[in-house]
């Protein structure tokens, strides 16, 4: 598969979780993402408003694992 295109698909990072907890589901309805601490406008963002209020933007980025360079 990491042969056949210079961009990785999404589904094939691997992912590490760090917390005892992995969320394995949410409640779509009740999910929040909040944004505070040192800001000028603290934010709660509901899926739907993080799907429907931003206009969408990809970016190509280059991810590289920190132990490469041992």
């Amino acid at each position: 598969m990491f042969n056949e295109d210079v961009i990785t698909p999404n589904d094939a990072f691997f992912v590490r979780y760090h917390l005892a907890d992995i969320p394995l589901s949410i409640d779509p309805d009740a999910f929040r993402i909040e944004v505070k601490g040192k800001v000028d406008r603290p934010l709660s963002l509901s899926l739907t408003d993080l799907k429907t209020g931003f206009e969408p933007v990809e970016i190509v980025a280059v991810n590289q694992c920190s132990g490469n360079s041992r």
